[in-house]
């Protein structure tokens, strides 16, 4: 989370709103910050720090988010950039400096398609579709629940 909430506060300082915007996208998916995250989630309960900084990250995605609105397509929201960033942690190959080279390509492609122009089909990800996965899993030994 503290990558990406660096990725975020760097790409801010980028006068650009566009070009912030990208540059936040393009560290993020570098870094791969939402591989980990994916596959991580739902395995643990979060700390009060963790909940805290993903506030902040979230604070910090979206005000990058709404800075390029202007140049998005007009249903873009930005629940649409937390499934892009998983779209591309999903890009793996055996080579890793292929697996850069493949996401940064897909990249280029999902950020094209949140430019301005034909309208985007159906609804965007509901939160709940967003936040799933961090509901503890019933196989987790955390859980205490009776079934």
């Amino acid at each position: 989370m503290l990558t990406f909430i660096e990725q975020a506060e760097r790409a801010s300082a980028e006068r650009d709103d566009w070009a912030a915007f990208e540059t936040f996208v393009h560290g993020v998916v570098k870094a791969d910050v939402h591989s980990l995250t994916v596959h991580l989630a739902g395995t643990f309960t979060p700390t009060e720090e963790m909940s805290a900084d993903a506030v902040r990250a979230d604070e910090l995605a979206t005000a990058l988010f709404e800075r390029a609105r202007p140049q998005m397509r007009a249903e873009a929201v930005p629940a649409d950039l937390t499934m892009l960033l998983e779209m591309c942690a999903a890009v793996r190959v055996p080579d890793p400096a292929r697996t850069t080279s493949l996401r940064r390509r897909y990249l280029a492609v999902l950020l094209d398609g949140l430019r301005a122009g034909m309208s985007l089909p159906g609804p965007p990800p509901t939160w709940a579709e967003l936040t799933w996965r961090w509901m503890p899993r019933p196989d987790d030994p955390g859980d205490d629940s009776d079934g």
